[in-house]
């Protein structure tokens, strides 16, 4: 296990006095930020390479199955967040 460094402690220190609600968290770093974030950049890659026009059915359906994709991701960045915590919540 590395050491945690100081703005991860401090943080864990905020988090620990008033966490995230699972759901919440994963919603919305999971979901609204990364799932729109990447399909929107995953469609303007696509369509820079391919040289086509804007097509707005083909960019909305594309973000919204990255933002259903986004569910999973964040599921998986909260569980990483919940083993840092059980890992350094001694240090706190």
């Amino acid at each position: 296990m590395r050491a945690p460094t100081e703005r991860e402690i401090e943080n864990f220190r905020k988090w620990k006095d008033n966490p995230t609600p699972k759901w919440k968290f994963i919603v919305i770093y999971g979901s609204l930020l990364w799932g729109t974030i990447a399909g929107s950049l995953a469609y303007f890659i696509t369509l820079s390479m391919s040289g086509g026009a804007f097509d707005l059915a083909q960019f909305i359906t594309r973000v919204i199955v990255f933002m259903i994709v986004g569910l999973l991701f964040g599921y998986f960045m909260y569980r990483g967040k919940i083993k840092r915590f059980e890992q350094i919540k001694d240090q706190l």
